[in-house]
């Protein structure tokens, strides 16, 4: 039911990396845009928010350049959570002023946060939400990797969108 100008939606990325880069993706035409995934200090906090460099690389290198995989490694928001929500309501300005939607996206391992993380997100002014899954390859060994833990909790994941769904209106 959410009316978007055209199909176009910018993921969640580093053209949604903070306010600016919003504002640069609204004034391209993007009809909607996915923040990137704010993770609180619950899921690994900080390590999360940093980003690795190199950021790119080749896997199989032998192979190069007959075979080989570009792997980029672009983790989670680098923001805390409440700095993030003062980054999203900037953005909300810029989604107003070019009549785009702002998507959030979040993600937690407890109840609690989830449906704080849901109306934090609303009260920025995000028009819809986006569940982060955990199905992550830089995560792998963790308890929420994509190798299993949450990632593949499925019981686990209708509590938390559930939630996440009661805790807010949009």
């Amino acid at each position: 039911g959410v009316k978007m100008k055209n199909p176009i939606i910018v993921s969640s990325a580093t053209p949604t990396k903070n306010a600016e880069f919003f504002r640069r993706s609204f004034e391209s035409g993007a009809a909607a845009a996915v923040a990137k995934t704010v993770v609180p200090d619950e899921m690994g906090g900080q390590p999360l928010r940093t980003y690795v460099r190199p950021r790119f690389t080749i896997l199989n290198k032998k192979g190069y350049p007959h075979s080989f995989t570009h792997y980029s490694s672009e983790f989670a928001c680098e923001y805390r959570p409440d700095e993030w929500m003062q980054e999203l309501k900037t953005a909300r300005k810029f989604a107003e002023e070019h009549g785009a939607r702002l998507i959030g996206s979040m993600g937690a391992i407890s109840l609690d946060v989830w449906r704080d993380l849901a109306r934090a997100h609303e009260d920025a002014g995000c028009d819809m939400l986006e569940a982060w899954m955990f199905a992550c390859p830089n995560l792998s060994g963790s308890s929420v990797s994509s190798s299993g833990g949450l990632s593949t909790a499925f019981d686990a994941w209708v509590d938390m969108i559930g939630t996440a769904v009661n805790a807010v209106r949009i």
